[in-house]
């Protein structure tokens, strides 16, 4: 599935507008670019368009989960919502994938 196919592409709000603070702050915003780019601003799994600021939103989401050997590197995060992110729990990437398709989750 390749979220934000056929959508128009939404771009990340400017680091000043975000309102982080701290000392990594640049950093952590610069890594959420890069996360939210690879769909343009949508859910992963389920395609929901994602607000950039708010956590509860999105989330980076590891494909393979640190509990299962992951890494927080980019190449094993992807964005999500919250609701596939609580869904997916500790499964992988393609084993979440392969749930929605068989159970047909979070279609209409």
């Amino acid at each position: 599935m390749m979220a934000g196919i056929g959508r128009e592409w939404r771009i990340p709000p400017k680091f000043e507008d975000c309102g982080f603070h701290g000392r990594n702050s640049r950093t952590y915003y610069n890594k959420r670019v890069r996360i939210w780019n690879r769909t343009g601003g949508y859910c992963t799994y389920c395609d929901h368009p994602l607000t950039f600021v708010d956590a509860k939103a999105f989330h980076m989401v590891h494909k393979t989960p640190r509990s299962r050997g992951g890494t927080n590197d980019d190449s094993n995060l992807v964005p999500a919502c919250e609701p596939c992110n609580r869904s997916k729990g500790n499964m992988t990437h393609d084993e979440f994938i392969e749930k929605r398709e068989t159970r047909n989750y979070g279609t209409d």
